[in-house]
């Protein structure tokens, strides 16, 4: 298997990009509320922490990490992810609509290994109405055109199934049938990992 390398070029830095309005499986929720489409990508900043502090909040069962317990536990937990993609390790998008409401994260991290991972997450009031799958789609849409790769995993625990269908839907491909208990030392937590895997050269 070829290393996974990083960005072409500084794209990360200075790139916000937003989601096209005309998906072919976008459709509007059957609830008031934001439309699934021109979501914005913006690189996390440390103001950010606010974002994690509120919304993780009930959602991280199935998460490496534990929902910050204070606004300076959120703050300390997006220190490290800056402190990460200054190295080159990673990268990571909050997720905006366009009346600036927080939708989610995404990201990648382990980057320029055999082992780079996306890891996504919706925040609850949008869960199950289509935004993960727009993140999603394009985010990898994104990194299709931007990063050097031929490779990319997600992991999911085997009691996401919506998660799960998202990344099937998506074109991921099951790299293990059963389950494998792996310790998240982050949060101290055990999940049940199934990795998801997406063959995306350019």
């Amino acid at each position: 298997m070829s290393l996974n390398t990083g960005c072409k070029k500084d794209h990360y830095n200075s790139n916000v990009f937003i989601s096209s309005a005309n998906s072919s499986n976008v459709q509007k929720p059957n609830v008031i509320g934001p439309e699934r489409y021109n979501l914005i990508f913006r690189p996390i900043e440390l103001d950010n922490a606010k974002y994690f502090y509120k919304f993780l909040q009930g959602i991280d069962q199935f998460l490496s990490i534990n929902a910050p317990r204070s606004l300076i536990e959120a703050e300390r937990l997006v220190a490290h992810y800056l402190e990460n993609i200054s190295s080159g390790n990673e990268i990571r998008y909050v997720v905006l609509n366009p009346r600036g409401d927080f939708i989610g994260c995404v990201g990648l991290y382990n980057m320029g290994t055999n082992d780079t991972e996306i890891q996504m997450w919706v925040a609850k009031d949008f869960q199950n109405l289509g935004f993960g799958t727009e993140i999603l789609k394009t985010f990898l849409k994104w990194i299709r055109k931007n990063i050097e790769f031929n490779i990319i995993y997600a992991a999911f625990d085997e009691k996401n199934i919506a998660s799960q269908e998202i990344a099937k839907n998506l074109g991921g491909v099951p790299g293990n049938l059963k389950s494998k208990k792996i310790f998240q030392p982050e949060s101290g937590k055990t999940l049940n990992i199934i990795w998801y895997e997406f063959y995306l050269k350019n």
